[in-house]
Order: C-alpha cells, then structure tokens, then sequence
C-alpha cells in the first residue's frame, strides 16, 4: 500500500499559482525514520515509489502573465545557443525562436495558434558577478492581453460615469437613467473576465509545455531555482 502526506511549503511572487502542495510518496516497507524526514526539501517534491525523485511544479490555474526570474552562471548567447540547438534536436510541436540579443522570444507556429496560444519571452541582464539574471515570462501575446486590459479599464470607467451621472440625477429628483447602464457594464466585465479564465485553462498545458523545454535546455528547473533564489 501507498501513503501520501502532503505538507505546505510558502511561495512568494508569482510563482504561489504555479505549485501544488509537493507529496512524498513512501512504501510503508520504507518508511523514513526521524532524521530522514527532517531532511525533506522545502519545496514541491515528488519521489516515485522507486525511489526516483524530482522537481515536478504542476501547474494549477497561473496568473494573466505569470513570470519568474533566476541568476545563471551562464551568459544569455549561452542560454540562446542551448534553446537553439534544442529546437534543431528535439521540437515535436515546431516551436520558433526569435532572437534579438538580450531578449528572445519562443513561441509556437501560427497555422497551430489560437488567440490564448502562450509565448515565453526570455531577457537577460549581465550582472557585476558574471552572472546572468534571467526573466522569464509566460503569456499570450501582447495584443490580446493589451485588448482584455484596455476593456476592464473601459468598462470600468464607464460603470464609474453612470455611477456618478445616476447619483447627480438622484438629487436632481429626475429620472437616474444613468445607473441603468452599470448592470449592463458590470455583465460585460463578468464575460472579460469568463473568457480570461477559460482561455488561461485551455493555455495551461502549452504554457506548462514552454517551460519544461526551456528546463530540459538549460538542465535545470527554473522556476524551483527562481523560488530558492527569491530575487
């Protein structure tokens, strides 16, 4: 039989949507003495019941446009060159690269895009350590979220005016028409914001997919590194 306890580690920043409480799987032949469990990692951890463990971060319902940033001993035409040679050994979904030297961008090919497909845009400061600080970023594209941005703004301002206009008409004792308009505006918010979250679900998989390839490029799992260094 298997038995699974399922302790809580904090995560700050915008990383705290991406993770689930981590689970450590035991056989109860095995099971870890004192000392051993004192040594468990204060981080999302998943150990097979073989005994093979790792780093999974699954991913439940992220921010808008979740983002992360980490220190890499590598420089960013190193990071490039690994995302590159990467995508000419193994690119099943035929992802692109577009590279303008401090900043890239990965993102997948447009006949298989939607408007909630995701890209990772990826820049690089070199910092007085000769280390490299990497930031990482994970949306659509920026027309989409610019449009969902300038319609919340919209619309709010809107629901503001009828709010004051009915109010003024109140103490004028005529008809409040203007705060007719506000129910209609607060449903068009309610939409915004159904569609948001229906397409950030339906983007989770491409988004978890984006930044597994950039772990498997550079050999590490970023976001863990991102939540240890806390920058």
């Amino acid at each position: 039989m298997i038995s699974i306890s399922s302790p809580r580690a904090p995560i700050t920043g915008s990383v705290q949507q991406w993770a689930r409480p981590y689970r450590v799987i035991t056989s109860r032949k095995q099971q870890p003495n004192d000392a051993q469990a004192a040594h468990v990692p204060k981080a999302d951890t998943v150990q097979g019941v073989h005994g093979a463990g790792g780093y999974l971060h699954r991913m439940k319902l992220p921010g808008f446009r979740p983002q992360f940033k980490f220190e890499s001993d590598l420089k960013g035409t190193g990071i490039t060159d690994r995302i590159t040679e990467l995508l000419g050994q193994e690119n099943p979904r035929g992802l692109w690269l577009k590279n303008a030297h401090y900043h890239i961008l990965l993102s997948f090919p447009r006949r298989s895009a939607e408007a909630w497909t995701p890209q990772m845009d990826i820049n690089f400061e070199e910092l007085p350590n000769d280390r490299t600080l990497v930031r990482c970023l994970i949306g659509p594209a920026p027309s989409i979220w610019m449009l969902f941005a300038a319609g919340y703004i919209g619309f709010t301002l809107l629901s503001l005016t009828g709010i004051t206009l009915g109010a003024a008409q109140l103490m004028l004792h005529q008809t409040p028409w203007g705060l007719y308009a506000v129910p209609g505006m607060l449903l068009c918010m309610a939409c915004m914001i159904y569609l948001e979250r229906t397409g950030r679900e339906r983007a989770l998989d491409d988004m978890r997919f984006l930044k597994e390839f950039v772990d498997q490029a550079l050999g590490c799992d970023c976001l863990k590194l991102a939540e240890e260094q806390a920058l």
